[in-house]
């Protein structure tokens, strides 16, 4: 599931900077993307290891500073129902900072997600994080996870 969502995460990457138009760069702080989209994701419950099929809105915004980096950030908040029919909603909370924009790598990413039940299941908050990702392939994200009864 984690690499589902992590290839989909990447997809959605590859298509924003097409959106944004790989090359550019601005001399001041700007944003270069603002973008509105309905999104369904699979994710893993951390605490019960049941999987959530998740339909939301997602903003995502992409702005260039004055320093060179590109920043994505992501917010979307989604509902659905795990395996075992428990309603959830989650938040993610995502900042991507490429710095060396235009090249995509290295880049640093924090993914935040919330997850709070309508019932019996497990709440939960898991962290993923990866520092100077350095190119294609798998990245090594460390996850944190907290459960919340």
């Amino acid at each position: 599931m984690v690499r589902k969502l992590t290839l989909g995460a990447f997809v959605a990457l590859v298509l924003s900077l097409t959106t944004v138009g790989v090359g550019t760069r601005s001399a001041s702080a700007e944003v270069t993307n603002n973008t509105k989209f309905t999104a369904t994701i699979t994710l893993t419950n951390p605490c019960n290891g049941l999987v959530m099929t998740l339909t939301g809105d997602v903003h995502m915004v992409w702005y260039t500073t004055p320093e060179g980096h590109t920043i994505m950030r992501y917010n979307a908040r989604y509902t659905g129902a795990d395996t075992a029919g428990t309603e959830y909603v989650v938040n993610i909370r995502r900042v991507m900072d490429h710095d060396l924009w235009p090249t995509m790598f290295p880049f640093d990413d924090l993914i935040v997600y919330e997850g709070v039940s309508h019932g019996k299941g497990e709440n939960f908050r898991m962290v993923r994080t990866v520092e100077d990702w350095p190119g294609p392939g798998s990245p090594a994200y460390t996850v944190e996870s907290v459960c919340r009864g």
